[in-house]
């Protein structure tokens, strides 16, 4: 994918954009993601780095940038063993969860960094200025699963999903028409609480075609109990 990141360089100095916090991603460790049945794709909106510059990919081989990379593991811990209990997950050490990371992908919307918080109409417009190449990223990634990390709404015209709303809960999962995987609706890890774990589960498990896609039976990794607090960044 070396290409594309020149590509996506020259399509934001064309749309007037600084590049000097610019941050590649995508699949975290290439032989890991190879050998995993369900190839897990999490989709979210910009790097939390407005100074920085740098890979996304080669920081999360190492470490976890910041607390929020913990709800995201615990959920892909859920994908790759058929959702234990949460109990079972939230008591296992750093090291455990990290080791999840580089079985899935991530990439961001918006490849320049940002701040904490970030508004959606600029995730927005800059996902309008990559489309395709957006596309193409996902394309070469080849999930059968990904994760819309509070950017459903713009994966809904991205992939030109056919969404269909499920009342209070907003969309249900929808199939990419092309390649054929799922795209889930969910929220950003940095606005996960405990339940969420739960809702996340019920919502996969509830689409018979979906949760065809995660092993039959839960299998429980144990690990000693431990705090959850991040590693100095």
């Amino acid at each position: 994918m070396s290409d594309i990141w020149q590509n996506w360089k020259d399509r934001y100095q064309k749309a007037g954009v600084e590049l000097g916090n610019f941050w590649t991603d995508g699949i975290i460790d290439g032989d890991a993601y190879a050998k995993e049945k369900t190839k897990l794709l999490f989709v979210l909106r910009e790097a939390n780095a407005p100074k920085d510059s740098g890979d996304l990919c080669d920081i999360l081989r190492r470490r976890f940038p910041s607390s929020m990379w913990f709800a995201l593991a615990r959920w892909a811990a859920g994908f790759h063993e058929g959702f234990p209990p949460y109990a079972e997950i939230k008591r296992r050490k750093n090291q455990d969860l990290h080791e999840l990371l580089p079985r899935v992908a991530v990439m961001n919307l918006k490849k320049v960094g940002g701040g904490a918080k970030s508004d959606g109409r600029v995730i927005n417009a800059f996902a309008y200025i990559a489309r395709d190449l957006l596309v193409r990223q996902i394309q070469e990634i080849r999930p059968n699963i990904v994760v819309a990390c509070g950017v459903f709404d713009t994966l809904i015209w991205l992939l030109d999903l056919d969404a269909t709303p499920s009342g209070v809960k907003g969309y249900k999962p929808a199939r990419e028409r092309n390649s054929g995987f799922w795209v889930i609706p969910w929220r950003h890890p940095s606005r996960a609480g405990a339940g969420h774990y739960g809702d996340l589960r019920d919502r996969v498990k509830g689409c018979s075609e979906l949760s065809k896609l995660l092993p039959s039976e839960p299998t429980v990794k144990m690990g000693a109990p431990t705090t959850d607090a991040a590693p100095p960044s």
